[in-house]
């Protein structure tokens, strides 16, 4: 399973069902005078932890459930917000940072220059693509006009930088998707195209859902294109890398907290973090004690008594 995969529902009747295996492993050691009984109460003890880990996934999942209702209600866009700008409320904070996505050979689709583009004011706040030199995709917001060129800030890397407006072009407005079709997004933190599912039209742009992740986010209509697979996004086929931690986790690379990061960004690093060791801990858990649970049936048929333990964890294979 997937980290984190689990519905609220499926956490909260599997904590259920631990909370009665628990009541009958507690019944059998009050009825069981054997001297092995010490495979009972590890395996007590197992189901205990594996409860309390859950409780606090159930609590994550709660906490991110509300967090995602509240910021999708707080994204309402007004009659004076510049159609071209995102919603200034972040709730993507837990995306993948990764590398740019190296530039195709096959790549030839044409985009406007900005040079052709009338009107000083109607390209502030629009996304650009930089002519590079070193074959990798560069991507910019305009922030200003400077002399005969502008001051784009660079996505992924926050930096501020002037150009001259014929190494820019700009990314045409893509207007005409609906809810529920497949799109993908262009992503400042880290300037790479992301599959997502288009959730709602607003007037600034569309409301979109990450493929894969739980996040939602406003995206301007010039950072929305129609699937190109062979740009090789990052949908639900591929992987974001592993690290190894010194205890043992899995964790994702991008919830590693970086200088950058702000306090927002890193609490909510440290919380899914958390949530996820909790999660191979518990299933780390219930591994050992289906063992542990296949060990005490083993006993109880060697000393040939009555398997009233088979009802036990009787679900989990």
């Amino acid at each position: 399973m997937n980290e984190l995969d689990e519905s609220l529902d499926s956490l909260e009747e599997k904590r259920n069902y631990h909370i009665e295996q628990l009541k009958l492993v507690e019944d059998q050691l009050t009825i069981s005078d054997n001297e092995n009984n010490n495979i009972l109460m590890k395996l007590r003890d197992d189901l205990i932890e594996i409860i309390n880990l859950t409780n606090d996934l159930i609590k994550y999942k709660s906490s991110v459930e509300l967090n995602k209702s509240t910021n999708i209600s707080a994204i309402v866009p007004t009659n004076n917000e510049n159609t071209n700008e995102v919603a200034k409320t972040e709730i993507h904070s837990n995306l993948p940072l990764t590398k740019s996505i190296k530039l195709e050979d096959s790549f030839n689709h044409i985009l406007p220059s900005i040079i052709d583009v009338n009107g000083k004011s109607f390209n502030i706040g629009r996304t650009v693509e930089l002519n590079s030199t070193d074959n990798y995709r560069k991507y910019a917001k305009i922030e200003s006009e400077s002399g005969t060129g502008y001051k784009v800030c660079l996505f992924g890397s926050n930096k501020t930088i002037e150009i001259s407006k014929g190494k820019v072009h700009l990314l045409p407005e893509l207007t005409n998707l609906k809810k529920d079709d497949d799109a993908e997004a262009l992503y400042s933190y880290d300037g790479c195209w992301y599959a997502c599912k288009i959730k709602d039209v607003r007037q600034n742009g569309y409301l979109i859902e990450y493929s894969g992740y739980e996040e939602d986010d406003i995206i301007p209509f010039d950072r929305i294109r129609i699937p190109r697979r062979s740009d090789k996004v990052l949908d639900n086929e591929s992987k974001i890398p592993n690290i190894i931690t010194p205890a043992g986790y899995k964790v994702p690379e991008n919830l590693i907290i970086k200088p950058t990061d702000s306090e927002k960004v890193k609490f909510d690093k440290r919380r899914k973090m958390s949530a996820i060791k909790k999660q191979q801990r518990s299933d780390f858990i219930e591994s050992r004690a289906i063992k542990r649970q296949d060990s005490w049936k083993k006993h109880i048929n060697s000393v040939n008594k009555v398997p009233i333990f088979n009802k036990i964890l009787s679900n989990y294979k």
